[in-house]
């Protein structure tokens, strides 16, 4: 009889053992339906001026386009800026940048969201260049909290945003280009770089600069020049943004 019990307590136990543990899966899932509210990263992009401003040096400005739906939570859910985050693949926390404020569709500050309602709007992040982020974050800090994963479209190089701007027939917008940012490409070595920055310059003026991107390509050949020229095409365009509408 003792023999025969012993299988029936095993087994029993391994239920026992596999119930607890679908009992945790099942508790996680339950908890994620029950949650009255959900959030989603509807678009992410990285920007390196906004409104004219640019980001602190060493960082870039990710703008996040969100969703908040409210589907049955009796308390609203707030959209404060210091309730919202990004995280990074390497562990690091980045709270929402004020600049958030001059964003094209920003997060009013002012409205929550009220059961059965749901608001879209945008985000700005300043995450240094180094890290990656991989996840949109919110927590009220009463528990009420929904990560969403991020997808970010590939950056844009600054000679594609300004090739419009190079080949504009506006006289202040040619006048912004050939006239700001000039010490951006600096004085040491410089005449290393002349005769490649003399390339682009008669290419421009030839109007053969066209993609202007091959241009830079084709011309600023090493890397102690293109280290110099990518801050002058950075500082161009966050100067001539409004000028040359980009």
């Amino acid at each position: 009889m003792a023999a025969q019990k012993l299988p029936t307590q095993l087994a029993t136990a391994c239920c026992l053992l596999l119930s607890f543990a679908c009992g945790d899966s099942n508790t996680t899932s339950d908890q994620a339906q029950a949650t009255g509210f959900s959030l989603r990263a509807d678009s992410a992009q990285y920007s390196r001026s906004i409104a004219g401003r640019s980001p602190q040096e060493g960082r870039r400005f990710l703008e996040v386009d969100l969703t908040m739906v409210n589907r049955d939570e009796a308390v609203p859910i707030p959209m404060s800026l210091a309730l919202f985050s990004v995280t990074t693949r390497s562990g690091l926390s980045v709270r929402a940048s004020a600049t958030s404020a001059l964003a094209k569709t920003p997060c009013p500050q002012d409205i929550s969201v009220a059961k059965g309602g749901q608001l879209s709007c945008r985000l700005v992040f300043e995450v240094p260049r180094t890290e990656e982020p991989i996840s949109l974050i919110y927590d009220d800090g009463t528990g009420r909290n929904a990560t969403a994963p991020l997808s970010i479209a590939p950056e844009t190089r600054p000679c594609e945003t300004l090739e419009p701007a190079w080949s504009s027939s506006d006289e202040k917008c040619r006048q912004c280009l050939g006239t700001s940012c000039w010490r951006e490409l600096g004085t040491s070595g410089a005449e290393a770089c002349r005769s490649q920055y003399e390339c682009l310059l008669e290419k421009y003026r030839s109007g053969t600069c066209n993609p202007f991107c091959s241009c830079i390509d084709s011309c600023v050949t090493t890397p102690e020049c293109q280290a110099k020229i990518e801050p002058y095409l950075f500082c161009l365009e966050a100067s001539c943004n409004e000028t040359c509408g980009l």
